[in-house]
């Protein structure tokens, strides 16, 4: 795709126009011009890495290449949010693979696409009672699920938590009716 964007950019300055993309949502665009020179690091010879070094050549060059950011604001995503959140923790010291692992198993029972109000707290109930008796492993669930909404509410993705205000009392309850 890269290559695409390169030969599109030649293409326009032939006719001395402007090639203008239209980039996906948040980091994924960051992520994608990143990836000509984790190509070259992969492939450190052969044609794979020429394509990389002559795609990395442009957009190293401020007169092939530039870009223009223009946002709307919208509301981040869960997926998005987790993802903030898991970063924020490392950045402040913390090893966090648990609760990484917790929330991204958290994400196959919600829409990872959707806001952080739209999840349920049934949504959260359903992740967080399994089967059987209640373990240490759903009360790791528990912090986890917990820290992230202070998280979110305090830096604005989320206005609410749909995690019960009785969790224990609520996951005893839900245990007994499985």
């Amino acid at each position: 795709m890269l290559e695409r964007l390169r030969i599109l950019a030649g293409d326009a300055a032939l006719m001395d126009r402007y090639g203008v993309i239209d980039a996906p949502a948040s980091g994924a665009a960051l992520e994608l011009l990143a990836v000509a020179a984790g190509i070259k690091r992969l492939a450190p010879a052969g044609t794979l890495n020429r394509l990389a070094h002559a795609v990395e050549s442009f957009l190293r060059d401020p007169h092939q290449f530039g870009v223009m950011l223009t946002v709307t604001p919208e509301d981040l995503a869960l997926r998005e949010a987790i993802e903030q959140y898991i970063l924020w923790r490392r950045a402040h010291g913390a090893k966090f693979t648990t609760g990484s692992d917790i929330l991204h198993h958290f994400l196959q029972y919600v829409d990872g696409n959707a806001t952080c109000d739209a999840v349920s707290t049934k949504q959260v109930l359903a992740f967080l009672v399994g089967q059987g008796p209640l373990t240490r492993n759903r009360e790791n669930k528990c912090h986890a699920l917990a820290g992230f909404w202070r998280h979110a509410i305090s830096r604005g993705p989320a206005t609410r938590s749909p995690l019960p205000r009785e969790l224990e009392k609520a996951l005893k309850e839900v245990s007994r009716r499985a």
